[in-house]
């Protein structure tokens, strides 16, 4: 499931937390208001690339996918058209590091 997302984009992931950011704050509401960070991470994970591959998100029904879909759907294609050709989805170390960062963003405990 989406508890755990691997192979999450970071610096996709920190687009979207900005732009998050900004709706929040124009909206006066949390930023976990806008969109989950579990829905953000399967973004990030996924990087959907139409308005079909939003369906199976996490925390992202018809409601959400109306209000921020396209913004979302700009977003992943503005990172994959500015990111260097070279530079793979996820790397090896980013996807390790990646996982730690989310474990620490939901408060989990080592177990």
């Amino acid at each position: 499931g989406w508890d755990r997302p691997t192979g999450a984009d970071p610096d996709l992931l920190a687009r979207l937390r900005s732009w998050r950011e900004g709706v929040a704050r124009a909206s006066r509401v949390l930023p976990s208001v806008v969109l989950s960070d579990r829905t953000l991470a399967a973004v990030a994970t996924t990087r959907p690339a139409g308005p079909a591959d939003l369906t199976d998100l996490p925390g992202l029904g018809p409601l959400g996918a109306s209000r921020y879909g396209s913004t979302l759907l700009e977003i992943v294609a503005d990172h994959a058209a500015t990111r260097p050709a070279d530079a793979p989805a996820a790397a090896t170390g980013g996807a390790a590091a990646t996982t730690d960062v989310e474990a620490v963003d939901r408060g989990d405990q080592a177990r």
